[in-house]
């Protein structure tokens, strides 16, 4: 079975606590057809998808070069959103306020991973928690359904590491880290 790799800030438990007790009750309605595990919250920074070893190593080398003197720092979380079609998600999220640290952090793996060989999504970097996928229900969504539950705080993360994760589809939770760079 095929696997992939990312890297990703990896939330402190606390947070995923949080965040996974908000949506009890969206969970038991089945607005959507799956929910992600609490254990695999995360922020992606740049997803590498499948990959020989070596190509691994050599992205691990670089991106932990890039990132020496990259310092820790804090980000907030704020409202959810979704991405797919506007009548029928196929994804949940929580989204983070802008963070321009977090910003240049994503730039920085991006390219390193880049120059390592790994061929990567040219989308905009949209910083976000992923919590479901795929509505399920029969009436179309709405923003009006987004607004009637937006958290009531924003939640803070304090930015210490990121990490290389691999994917394991058979399991829960699903994504193993195997690698982490600590920021100093």
């Amino acid at each position: 079975m095929k696997t992939h790799f990312f890297f990703a800030v990896p939330l402190p438990t606390t947070l995923k606590q949080k965040i996974h007790s908000s949506l009890v009750d969206l969970k038991e309605e089945s607005f959507f057809k799956k929910w992600v595990h609490e254990e695999d919250y995360h922020i992606t920074l740049a997803f590498l998808g499948d990959a020989p070893e070596e190509k691994l190593d050599k992205a691990k080398s670089i991106v932990q070069k890039v990132v020496d003197s990259f310092p820790p720092f804090t980000i907030k979380t704020n409202n959810f959103g979704t991405f797919g079609k506007r009548e029928s998600p196929r994804i949940f999220w929580l989204g983070l306020e802008q963070s321009t640290q977090l910003a240049d952090l994503q730039k920085l793996v991006y390219n390193a991973c880049m120059e390592a060989g790994f061929s990567l999504d040219k989308k905009p970097f949209n910083p976000h928690i992923t919590v479901a996928r795929k509505w399920n229900k029969d009436e179309a969504f709405t923003s009006k359904w987004l607004e009637s539950f937006q958290p009531e705080q924003s939640l803070t993360i304090d930015v210490t590491e990121f990490v290389l994760f691999q994917t394991h589809l058979n399991k829960t939770p699903k994504y193993e880290p195997i690698y982490t760079i600590p920021l100093k």
